[in-house]
């Protein structure tokens, strides 16, 4: 890979990318539902390309991501003040929250040197950050007052369930940092605020997964989703794994929603196939999904193609579902 393009970047832990690509989790929290995992890609102008296990053969992840924080580091950027507290006629008024708006305001939350700015601006040594949708990165000063921290909870909650059709859904959960370094979340309910559990981590309107690349296909992994209709959501190639001999497909379906015909049409088209394009054998073509619940809507129109189901379960593996 091309050390001077790579750069970070998060997605939601139910990306469908993540069940082949290497990737960790923001902060190490077991049994945690919500956090995004990091991976590290070249940034090319045509598209962004995560990196593979190939790629890590010679050099860690750990030491990839080290290289594509420099570069993150390297691109300008400042805070601007979201809210403030008063003061005599605005004197020693004091920001309240911040937020970053930028193509990589999520990423940002890795670079410690700009999360210590945060620290300054808030005159906090403990800080509260959020990514809730690509594209905006919030932070606040540790509340003290349950209250305050639950406005906070709920107001990333709300950012993320109601993300809009052009931004990606990243994260519902708020994590605290020490030093400019993610070391925990904010976890609990008060009120309206929703507790940080498995119900509470879906956005309303589903993922519409960006997909990664087949390899030698001009796909780009960040098209944007103004330019997609709803239908184009539904089914997404996810690539060719070599190991499994399977062309993997990932799904959304919302209730009521169904597959389009032109859709099914590609996906059986695939499983009557026995070679990619490149000479790869096709054992086997599958499509999966975030949950049980999804497959099983999808399922009806699935099963006649011949293509294997699955859906990640609740340790994060793959479930083949059965008819």
């Amino acid at each position: 890979m091309n050390d001077a393009l790579l750069l970070p970047k998060l997605r939601h832990h139910r990306w469908m990318g993540w069940t082949e690509l290497p990737g960790r989790p923001l902060v190490e929290l077991p049994g945690v539902p919500g956090v995004p995992r990091v991976g590290v890609g070249e940034d090319t102008p045509q598209r962004y390309m995560f990196a593979q296990d190939k790629d890590i053969a010679e050099r860690s992840l750990a030491k990839l991501e080290a290289i594509a924080l420099t570069n993150l580091a390297r691109r300008p950027g400042a805070w601007t003040v979201k809210s403030k507290s008063g003061g005599v006629l605005g004197l020693g008024a004091k920001p309240t929250m911040i937020e970053f708006i930028d193509e990589l305001a999520c990423e940002r939350i890795l670079d410690v040197a700009f999360m210590q700015q945060a620290h300054a601006l808030l005159k906090s040594p403990l800080i509260v950050a959020a990514v809730p949708v690509r594209g905006i990165l919030w932070a606040v000063p540790a509340p003290t007052d349950v209250a305050v921290a639950g406005q906070f909870l709920s107001l990333v909650h709300a950012g993320f369930v109601n993300a809009p059709s052009n931004m990606e859904p990243i994260s519902p959960v708020a994590f605290t940092l020490s030093e400019g370094r993610v070391v925990g979340i904010v976890q609990g309910s008060t009120g309206d605020t929703p507790t940080i559990d498995r119900e509470h981590v879906e956005p309303a309107r589903g993922f519409p997964w960006p997909v990664q690349p087949v390899d030698g296909d001009d796909h780009t992994d960040e098209s944007s989703d103004a330019d997609i209709d709803e239908d184009s959501r539904r089914l997404h190639m996810v690539g060719y794994v070599k190991h499994l001999r399977c062309v993997e497909y990932g799904c959304y379906i919302g209730e009521g929603e169904s597959i389009p015909a032109a859709q099914i049409a590609e996906l059986a088209g695939w499983v009557k196939r026995k070679t990619t394009p490149e000479g790869d054998p096709i054992a086997e073509v599958r499509v999966s999904f975030p949950d049980v619940s999804v497959a099983r809507r999808a399922a009806p129109q699935i099963r006649p193609t011949g293509a294997r189901i699955v859906y990640m379960g609740d340790d994060g593996e793959d479930v083949y579902l059965e008819a």
